[in-house]
């Protein structure tokens, strides 16, 4: 019998809530006062937050959770894909100004994706706080409904198009800066993003304001954040007025503990972000307004962090494209947009045949960058599932963080060398296909043996050929070390001894 790895395709969260556009959703008032109430009220609306699926406050929180974690996991994804295509030849040329200023972008946008990546571990502790499970899944939106997904994720090259997209999702609502020139500015990139998609782009400020109103402990409002009078009459407008969730809808401070990621643990924490010895609800207030104030808030929030938010990075990335200091065509890559190693479970279409990687070198490592991606997020899901207590923890933890996370970082960084087809200048990108993951962990070490199998199928491909270089042996030879290291351990904690074997870009068992 046959099975394969990527058949069954991720369905996102989002699609419980009934997404709508903002400019659809009421006449705007008239007095200043009640148009910022109106902004956050139609922002909830149009989000769909007035309809969360769950019978309870903590059912509520957990389903914006998860949508919140797609939203961090989708971010990061994009902000690497835009950064890795900043053409590294030009970007570190000696004595020029020019491939300084194009290098600082390239950091700059890999610390911010760095920063989703904390933002996401962050999120399962918010999870884990709640007694919920870990949760890693993202739906490849860009296969069926590239132009509908309420939180767009678009591989892309890094342009000024796709930077107004960025800013459209970390910013606040233009009306709530102080700053004239400010304002103006966010209402000019705001039309120029809206111009570029063919849907409205969702503010990710309003999704985390409901969230941080269902960590209360009542309406009254709770610290750190101090709640507009008019963000907390826009909640209540949409009918959240009472729901927040109750001291029994947590976990035990031990129990958290006992799971939560700490900084210690992870290489991608900030400084100054911590798991506090408190309460969960007081740790979760304290970690959804330290992701607001780093650029997702609904409002403009004062943080004392010395880094600029998401959204500052942004603004001040689509000024400095603006003012053409740097020929963009000889700075960036022509990479495609959503390219695709594999069908995942689908015939072609139009649509997905011209995303497709064709070139038969090029997609044998945007295969193998999309095999090591689903074992990263598999090591850590494996890790924040098992108790600290249990040094199987650290040793996943370190799976993910000293080797498979640099694996992925290479890989996707060599594949804007190659080129997509065999014929044309168009180059490659990493897809970053995933898959949908067993919730059961026995299952989950099954799925690791799966993609190990497949790594091995594809290194071998690869190394027949006669266009591998020694450097890119080298990471083969790495890759099949690392899996030779940790094969007893992933064959001890399976649920069988099944063999399975990769063919085809499918995983056989039999």
């Amino acid at each position: 019998m046959a099975i394969s790895a990527r058949a069954v395709v991720p369905r996102s969260r989002m699609w419980g809530l009934n997404w709508g556009l903002l400019d659809k959703v009421a006449p705007r008032p008239v007095s200043p006062k009640a148009q910022k109430a109106h902004d956050l009220t139609s922002a909830a609306r149009a989000t769909g937050l007035f309809s969360i699926p769950g019978r309870t406050p903590r059912l509520k929180a957990i389903y914006l959770l998860q949508i919140a974690a797609e939203i961090e996991h989708s971010l990061m994804l994009q902000y690497l894909y835009a950064a890795y295509s900043i053409d590294q030849t030009f970007a570190y040329a000696e004595s020029d100004a020019r491939s300084e200023t194009v290098n600082r972008w390239r950091r700059e946008i890999r610390m911010v994706a760095r920063q989703e990546m904390a933002h996401l571990i962050t999120v399962q502790n918010l999870l884990i706080a709640v007694g919920g499970n870990v949760y890693l899944q993202r739906e490849n939106n860009f296969l069926t409904h590239p132009d509908e997904y309420p939180f767009p994720t678009t591989f892309e090259k890094l342009s000024r198009a796709s930077v107004a997209k960025y800013v459209a999702t970390e910013g606040p609502d233009p009306r709530s800066i102080e700053s004239p020139q400010e304002r103006r500015l966010l209402t000019r990139i705001l039309q120029e993003a809206k111009a570029s998609v063919h849907h409205k782009v969702n503010r990710v400020g309003a999704l985390y304001a409901v969230l941080y109103w269902l960590f209360m402990e009542s309406d009254r409002g709770q610290g750190p954040w101090r709640m507009s009078d008019e963000a907390r009459g826009g909640i209540l407008d949409v009918g959240l007025g009472g729901v927040h969730l109750r001291d029994n809808d947590f976990a035990s401070r031990d129990e958290f503990h006992r799971f939560a990621a700490t900084r210690e643990e992870w290489d991608v924490y900030e400084p100054r972000m911590r798991v506090d010895r408190t309460d969960p609800r007081r740790y979760a207030l304290n970690a959804i307004h330290w992701i607001m104030a780093q650029g997702e808030g609904f409002e403009p929030l004062k943080s004392k962090a010395t880094m600029p938010s998401h959204f500052h990075v942004f603004m001040n990335l689509f000024k400095e494209m603006t003012a053409k200091t740097v020929d963009l065509g000889a700075a960036i890559l022509d990479v495609p947009t959503n390219p695709m190693a594999t069908g995942i479970g689908e015939a072609d279409t139009p649509r997905t045949k011209s995303l497709r990687i064709t070139n038969p070198v090029a997609k044998l490592w945007a295969q193998l960058c999309d095999l090591r991606y689903q074992m990263l997020l598999l090591d850590l899901l494996l890790a924040l599932s098992t108790e600290r207590a249990n040094s199987l923890r650290s040793t996943l933890t370190n799976w993910a963080v000293a080797h498979e996370m640099r694996f992925v970082g290479r890989i996707a960084q060599l594949l804007p060398r190659l080129s997509a087809r065999p014929t044309g200048s168009l180059r490659s990108g990493a897809p970053f296909e995933t898959i949908a993951f067993p919730d059961d962990d026995g299952k989950r070490w099954d799925v690791q043996a799966v993609l190990m199998a497949g790594t091995v199928s594809v290194i071998q491909r690869l190394k027949k050929r006669g266009d591998v270089d020694d450097v890119q042996r080298a990471i083969l030879d790495e890759i099949l070390a690392f899996d030779r290291s940790r094969r007893a351990i992933v064959d001890d904690n399976r649920h069988s001894k099944t063999r399975y074997r990769w063919r085809n870009g499918r995983v056989q068992r039999g």
